[in-house]
């Protein structure tokens, strides 16, 4: 992978040997692509984003194998609960690049030039792919372009990965999972018309100073 790529984690900002590139997220959201919650306060909404937060990092450290479970909230264990479910249900095996599990790595396209940080890559069952983890009410309507433009990138470093695109809902109850398996084939070239469109935004100076 040619390049150093930098993530900014607060404002998840991409730069690629100190240029700043688009990221998957920003371009979804500036496409009108993402819900944009306006029926949360600030409050709820800063409470939401850190017990998704918590979810993540509690699954990346389970995958790496450093986590201390006694470290793990109440209100993010059950979550984590789902993980394992999910796991030993579905035959899942995080995937390795570099000798390293596949999970939280951030990546960039090298020809379209946007970055990206796919959850897991791993194989389930007899497919291998990205898993896209949420700890929402709702699949999103955009994760179908999430998990293609995640893919687009895991492939210019793992030519020989499947087509597999899960988004994995994780729940604090009983059944604890809720996976959505997404196949639409028009997914990536929507991306990359959308951010062909970013991009165009970008040059004119016509996107909003939050979407950038």
């Amino acid at each position: 992978m040619n390049g150093l790529l930098e993530l900014e984690p607060e404002s998840h900002v991409y730069r690629l040997d100190g240029v700043q590139i688009p990221g998957c997220t920003a371009v979804l959201a500036a496409m009108g692509c993402t819900p944009g919650f306006f029926w949360l306060t600030p409050d709820e909404l800063a409470y939401y984003r850190s017990r998704g937060h918590g979810v993540h990092k509690a699954i990346e450290l389970a995958v790496k194998g450093t986590l201390d479970k006694r470290t793990i909230s109440g209100e993010v264990n059950p979550y984590l609960v789902g993980w394992d479910l999910f796991c030993e249900e579905r035959d899942v095996e995080v995937l390795e690049l570099d000798g390293e599990p596949f999970v939280e790595k951030s990546l960039h396209h090298p020809v379209f030039r946007y970055g990206v940080t796919p959850d897991v890559v791993a194989r389930v069952g007899n497919e291998t792919g990205v898993i896209e983890l949420k700890a929402t009410s709702v699949h999103g309507d955009a994760e179908g372009l999430q998990t293609a433009a995640q893919l687009l990138a895991v492939r210019s470093v793992m030519p020989k990965i499947g087509s597999m695109r899960i988004g994995l809902r994780l729940l604090p109850e009983d059944p604890y999972y809720d996976p959505k398996p997404y196949t639409e084939r028009s997914d990536e070239s929507t991306f990359v018309s959308l951010l062909n469109s970013y991009n165009w935004l970008a040059r004119h100076k016509l996107l909003r100073e939050n979407h950038r």
